[in-house]
């Protein structure tokens, strides 16, 4: 679909984080898409990139990463998924129909869907490796994924299967109106409070702030589980 927007986020700067991005954004090119690709260092400039005022149809993210969230290269900066997700609604950088990539380890956890979708309901798709990965390893496997989805016009989630065929690598995409009604989504809500607040002063409390009740409380459904014992 022409005119659609892409962002890319780096926050690596290795020759191979750097030879993965610059793949993604030909390929997404190829597809229609005016991408945009910003170098990130920290939490304040990744709020300014977020509230540049432009609507992403797609998002990419390439970092460290785990279940709990997601750092720069040097790992003096770390942001958990809560947050990320905070600044994306905050940001309101969504277009309609989006989809958020995760190209950091991890990315494809149940947890971190329930997270990001609690948090943040404009997001209406969210795709990731379930495991840790090289840059090879996931640029390859969104290689697949971007071709069947916006070449071939194939569902998200399809698309994510196709990678496990195609590089036996395990993607996992999430699709918000499913997710919402599963048990480990639902035990998620239980244990995040979501404030609204007005930032601007305005009357509107369009803004949120993201409290945890209790930060040792981990949710996992069967197949996080068994995804993480794998490389234990």
């Amino acid at each position: 679909m022409p005119g659609q927007n892409a962002l890319i986020l780096n926050f690596l700067l290795t020759d191979d984080e750097s030879h993965e991005t610059q793949n993604i954004l030909k390929q997404l090119q190829l597809y229609d898409f005016d991408v945009e690709m910003r170098k990130v260092e920290n939490g304040e400039k990744l709020k300014e990139v977020l509230e540049g005022g432009e609507k992403y149809d797609l998002v990419y993210l390439s970092a460290h990463g785990d279940e709990d969230g997601f750092s720069n290269e040097a790992e003096d900066y770390k942001s958990s998924w809560k947050n990320f997700g905070e600044l994306i609604y905050n940001s309101s950088c969504l277009a309609k129909d989006n989809i958020l990539l995760l190209s950091c380890c991890r990315g494809g956890l149940n947890k971190v869907a329930y997270e990001m979708f609690y948090i943040c309901p404009e997001i209406e798709y969210i795709c990731g490796p379930r495991i840790s990965l090289d840059s090879c390893e996931m640029l390859i496997g969104f290689n697949v994924f971007l071709f069947n989805t916006f070449y071939r016009n194939i569902d998200p989630i399809i698309s994510a299967e196709k990678v496990l065929l195609a590089a036996d690598i395990k993607f996992k995409c999430f699709d918000r109106l499913e997710t919402v009604s599963e048990t480990g989504y639902l035990v998620h809500t239980e244990v995040i409070d979501i404030i609204p607040v007005d930032t601007d002063d305005d009357g509107n409390k369009d803004s949120i702030i993201v409290v945890e009740r209790d930060k040792n409380v981990k949710v996992y459904n069967e197949e996080d589980a068994s995804d993480q014992l794998k490389v234990l």
